[in-house]
């Protein structure tokens, strides 16, 4: 078996290969987070049959949402590491350093020692639907500030405005009054 480890960050990743002996096969291949970063990964791992391969990453937050889903739709198999045991691994060592060298090369000691969980179908839905919950979320708390901003200007430029409306400035007919006469002239 051969257990890549894949350190995620926001530009680029860092990957690393050990096989179940520890012996290191490939050791910080530096890709892009992008489809032709993928390619180059993807391309120096083929040489190993991809039955026997595992591929894992930490959980990263947003970063390796579109690596994992690119790398499981090609049918590879796909851990995700626990940030814990990383970092006992890490501290377990003699250096306590940290970069994306060693952090691809503990990720793969992870996976060896079974500190993971397989992504399935499912996994990948529902990683990309927190994606779009995160995004709705996002949307309406910058709807919600431009609400509170658009009071803010309509008190300073037109004050009568809201009382005439009994405090519903949110409404469509005050939209299209406000974009057709944006002052009280």
């Amino acid at each position: 078996m051969y257990y890549v480890g894949v350190d995620i960050a926001k530009n680029s990743h860092v990957a690393s290969i050990m096989d179940n002996d520890g012996v290191v096969h490939l050791e910080a291949l530096k890709f892009e987070n992008n489809h032709t970063g993928f390619s180059k990964f993807i391309d120096s791992i083929s040489i190993f049959p991809k039955e026997k391969l595992l591929i894992g990453l930490e959980s990263t937050a947003h970063y390796g949402e579109v690596f994992t889903q690119f790398i499981f739709n090609l049918g590879f198999r796909v851990a995700i590491v626990n940030p814990l045991q990383t970092s006992a691994i890490r501290k377990a060592g003699i250096r306590k350093t940290k970069n994306d060298k060693i952090d691809s090369l503990v990720i793969s000691k992870s996976l060896i020692l079974n500190g993971w969980t397989l992504l399935e179908e499912r996994d990948i839905t529902t990683i990309a639907l927190k994606g779009l919950a995160k995004a709705r979320r996002n949307l309406i708390s910058q709807r919600t500030r431009a609400k509170i901003q658009l009071v803010a200007y309509v008190d300073q430029l037109f004050p009568e405005l809201e009382s005439f409306l009994k405090g519903n400035l949110h409404i469509k007919t005050v939209y299209e009054l406000l974009l057709k006469y944006p002052t009280a002239k």
